[in-house]
Formats: structure tokens, C-alpha cells, sequence
């Protein structure tokens, strides 16, 4: 299948990073078309400006996509959507983008949480979702602006458990020539439940007690309760990666692969 309607849906910190580099490469030319979908102020600013990405990987900052909406019912067939936005607005978006989706639609959610996968297949029984995590130091500077600092953002994405037949390598080429670090593998969730761990450990801590994570690290009484939050977590982990992993080889014996 060749993917030539990109859609990404959320341009804050994570889908801005990751939509600048698609639009710079793509909208120019006829390999891939990139529609984004930004809300009020943001999406008055990139349509009149652009989107600007302010990161040392980049000397240009400016980059356009070929269209941009504010809503998601405003938008056409698309072969690749990418979801960015926070965990909260998830059902809402994939309600917006029920009739939108067909059984050759791939969703690419680039999200934190490790239920991501689960919540998109309960609402899309077709269609091929690429499970993902994603690595970034990216925030909103003001609207239509992106800072980015640190090392360059990194995708870590692999096979839709229910359509083990989907090659996942077209989409990562096609991330890989837009300039995006991208990590295939096999069976991402242990992936995807390794940030989690971390997030809500260490990040729930620091957040709740305002500190640093190396300040959390040094406190003997927030090291421990990250440490707790981590075990927890790891426990469940185990569970959830083994039931995965069966659900993988059953559904490869029912295809006879």
C-alpha cells in the first residue's frame, strides 16, 4: 500500500516536532501529502505562518503542510493517522474519526499510556493500529511554535497484534527519509510499558512534591515511593506482556504463519 495522505492530529509539542519534520519533507513534493489538524489560535497562526520548530537539528523553522483544519469532520480520506494528543481527548478524537477510518486505514497513535493500543481497537474493529511509544523534549513555545531541545526525538513502533499480515517497515521508511528516528521491533509493548514505568513513577513523584527527578532520586523517602510505584507497575507489566504474547502466537497459528 503506498501511503500518500498523511494525516496528523494534534500539533502540540509531540505532533508538532514530528509533523514539522513530515511537512518539510513531504508537502513540496508528490511522495506523501501532510494535513494537520490544530485548534482556534493555532491553527489561525500556521495557516497564516506555518508551523515553526525551533531545534538545532533544523536551520530552516519554518515549515507548511499541503492543508490544515480545524476539526477532524473537516478533513478527507487519509492513508496514515497520527494521533498526538493527550490521553483525555483520545475517545472524543476517535469518535471524530469513526466514519474516516476504513480497513486499510493505519492509525499511528504517539501517545503515553499503555492501554493506547486497547481503547483505539475497542472503537476501530478494522483497520491496522501500530502500537508506538515516543521519546521527545519537545513543548509549545506560544501557538504554532515548537521548542525542541536535547537529543533528536525517537519513535519506537512495531506489528498490530490483529493484523500480523500488515508490514509495519513502509511506515517506517517513510518516517526514516523524513529525517525521524525510528526503532522497528517485533513485539513493542514491553517497549511501551518500560516508558510507562517511568512516567509514573518518577514522573508522578516529582510532579506531586515539586522536584527534580534527580532531586527524587537523592530524597531517600520520594526514592522509595517512586521505587514502590515501580514495582507495582512492573507487576502488572509481567501479566499484561505475557497475555500479549499469547494472543500473538494464537493469532499466527489461526493465519499460519
Amino acid at each position: 500500500m503506498k501511503l500518500a495522505e498523511i494525516l496528523i492530529v494534534g500539533i502540540g509539542g509531540v505532533g508538532g516536532y514530528f509533523g514539522f519534520k513530515l511537512a518539510q519533507k513531504y508537502s513540496g513534493g508528490e511522495a506523501a501529502k501532510i494535513t494537520f489538524v490544530a485548534r482556534a489560535a493555532t491553527y489561525e497562526v500556521v495557516k497564516e505562518k506555518g508551523l515553526t520548530l525551533l531545534s538545532s537539528e533544523h536551520a530552516d523553522r519554518i515549515a507548511h503542510p499541503n492543508k490544515i483544519f480545524r476539526s477532524i469532520s473537516e478533513t478527507d480520506y487519509a492513508d496514515l493517522i497520527i494521533f498526538c494528543v493527550k490521553e483525555y481527548d483520545l475517545d472524543n478524537v476517535c469518535a471524530a474519526l469513526k466514519k474516516k477510518v476504513t480497513k486499510d486505514t493505519v492509525l499511528l497513535p504517539l501517545m503515553n499510556g499503555v492501554d493506547i493500543y486497547e481503547r483505539i481497537r475497542r472503537v476501530f474493529s478494522h483497520g491496522v493500529i501500530i502500537p508506538a511509544c515516543v521519546y521527545v523534549a519537545s513543548h509549545i513555545k506560544e501557538k504554532g511554535v515548537i521548542e525542541h531541545q536535547g537529543n533528536p526525538g525517537k519513535i519506537i513502533l512495531g506489528k498490530d497484534p490483529n493484523n500480523a499480515h500488515f508490514n509495519p517497515q513502509q511506515i517506517v521508511k517513510l518516517l526514516k527519509d523524513a529525517g525521524i528516528d525510528v526503532e522497528y521491533k517485533e513485539h513493542p509493548f514491553p517497549d511501551i510499558w518500560t516508558k510507562f514505568i517511568f512516567i509514573a513513577s518518577f514522573g508522578l513523584v516529582s510532579a506531586r512534591y515539586d522536584k527534580s527527578i534527580g532531586q527524587v532520586n537523592e530524597d531517600p523517602v520520594l526514592n522509595k515511593r517512586a521505587t514502590l510505584i515501580m514495582r507495582e507497575i512492573e507487576n502488572i507489566a509481567r501479566v499484561k506482556v505475557v497475555e500479549l504474547q499469547i494472543y500473538i502466537e494464537i493469532n499466527k497459528m489461526l493465519r499460519g504463519n
